[in-house]
């Protein structure tokens, strides 16, 4: 994020050094270039992350839900073979 703002921030001054003659235009179109694919970079890092994280939020929460389901079953059963009940259907 701060990479993005120094990266956004140098791009606002490139008209402004190439304006006082400290860069050519040819020199300034370059930098310009470069420093947008930089920034589509950091942009597509920061999105890849923020869907590995979603997923792995979302596969944390399946697998805590399939966990409870699981243990739910396994205390049924449990308590019917402690209580005896549904003895006969064996």
């Amino acid at each position: 994020m701060k990479q993005e703002k120094q990266i956004q921030w140098f791009l606002s001054e490139l008209p402004d050094l190439q304006k006082s003659g400290i860069i050519s235009q040819e020199t300034a179109q370059a930098l310009e270039t470069h420093y947008k694919a930089e920034l589509d970079s950091v942009s597509g890092r920061m999105q890849t992350l923020f869907i590995r994280g979603i997923l792995l939020i979302g596969v944390l929460g399946l697998l805590g839900t399939l966990m409870g389901l699981a243990s739910s079953v396994a205390s049924k059963y449990l308590i019917d073979a402690v209580t005896g009940f549904g003895a006969g259907l064996l």
